[in-house]
C-alpha cells in the first residue's frame, strides 16, 4: 500500500479485535493466524506506513480496530 499511495494519501485498515477473535472457533478452527495489535502496527511500520490514528470500536459484544495510516 505504501508503494501505491500518492504523497499524503491515506490507507484505512479495519480488523476484528485479536483477543476476541482468538476465542472464536470460527477463526481458530480454520487456521487463521491471529496477531496482536502491536504486531499489526509494527508490520504496517515495516511496510512504510505510519499509523496516524487507531480507534477501538465496539458494537455490542463485537470489538473492531480502525487504523488510519499513510506513507511515512
Amino acid at each position: 500500500m505504501a508503494r501505491v499511495l500518492k504523497p499524503g494519501g491515506t490507507f484505512v485498515l479495519g480488523i476484528g479485535d485479536p483477543d476476541l477473535m482468538s476465542r472464536a472457533p470460527l477463526f481458530t478452527g480454520h487456521g487463521f493466524r491471529i496477531r496482536p495489535m502491536p504486531d499489526v502496527e509494527a508490520a504496517l511500520a515495516r511496510a512504510g506506513l505510519e499509523v496516524r490514528r487507531h480507534e477501538r470500536l465496539t458494537a455490542g459484544e463485537l470489538v473492531f480496530h480502525l487504523l488510519v495510516t499513510g506513507p511515512e
